[in-house]
C-alpha cells in the first residue's frame, strides 16, 4: 500500500454510516473531513459484514485471566502498600503464574489502580468520642482558656511505606496504630 493513511476512529465510521443515509458520499466526506474513498470503503465493509469495522487488538495476548485479575485486586485492596515484587511473588506462589512486574503494573493501571502517597489514619481513632470532646470544648471553654504546648517525640512510623495503590479518584489509606513513645515537653507555650 502506498500513500498517506490516517487512523479513522470507530465513532467517525459510525457517523459516516449515519450521514450516508441522507447525503451522498462526497457530501459525507466533506462534512467529516475524510476522503470520499474512505466513505465508500466503510459503506462497502458495512454492506458486506453488517457492522462498522472495529479496530483490531494488536500485541501479545495477556497471560493473566479474570481470576488472576481478581486475585491481584484483592491483594491490593487488603494491603494497599504492597509492592509489585510482592504481587509477583504472590501470583507465582498462589496461582502458579510467572509474569513480569510491568505486566502486573499495566493490568492494575487498566483496571483503574494508581500509585499514590498513603494517608495513615489512627486505628485508635473514635469518631463518637472525638465529636463529644469537640462539643464539650466548644460549650465549656473559650479561646482564651486554651494553652497550646509544643512537644517533640520519636517517629516510630519511619519504616512504613509511603506509597500505595488506590483506585483513580480515591486516596490510598491505611489504618494503623500510632504507638506513642516517650515525649519531651518543651518549655514554650503559645497563648
Amino acid at each position: 500500500m502506498t500513500g498517506n493513511y490516517r487512523y479513522i476512529s470507530s465513532e467517525c465510521k459510525e457517523k459516516i454510516l449515519l450521514l450516508s443515509r441522507e447525503l451522498k458520499p462526497v457530501q459525507v466526506a466533506k462534512s467529516l473531513r475524510v476522503s470520499a474513498k474512505t466513505v465508500r470503503r466503510v459503506l462497502s465493509y458495512v454492506s458486506e459484514h453488517g457492522d462498522v469495522p472495529r479496530p483490531l487488538r494488536t500485541g501479545r495476548p495477556c497471560l493473566l485471566d479474570g481470576l488472576d485479575t481478581i486475585f491481584l485486586e484483592s491483594l491490593v485492596e487488603h494491603s494497599p502498600d504492597i509492592s509489585l515484587d510482592e504481587l509477583q511473588q504472590e501470583l507465582e506462589i498462589k496461582r502458579g503464574i510467572r509474569v513480569g512486574e510491568d505486566t502486573i503494573s499495566r493490568l492494575l493501571k487498566q483496571r483503574g489502580w494508581t500509585r499514590k502517597k498513603i494517608i495513615f489514619t489512627a486505628a485508635e481513632r473514635d469518631e463518637e468520642w472525638r465529636a463529644a470532646w469537640h462539643l464539650e470544648m466548644t460549650r465549656n471553654y473559650h479561646r482564651w482558656h486554651l494553652v497550646f504546648v509544643d512537644e517533640s517525640g520519636i517517629n516510630r512510623r519511619a519504616y512504613k511505606r509511603l506509597y500505595g495503590w488506590a483506585l483513580c479518584g480515591e486516596r490510598a489509606r491505611i489504618s494503623d496504630f500510632f504507638v506513642r513513645g516517650k515525649k519531651c515537653v518543651s518549655s514554650e507555650a503559645f497563648l
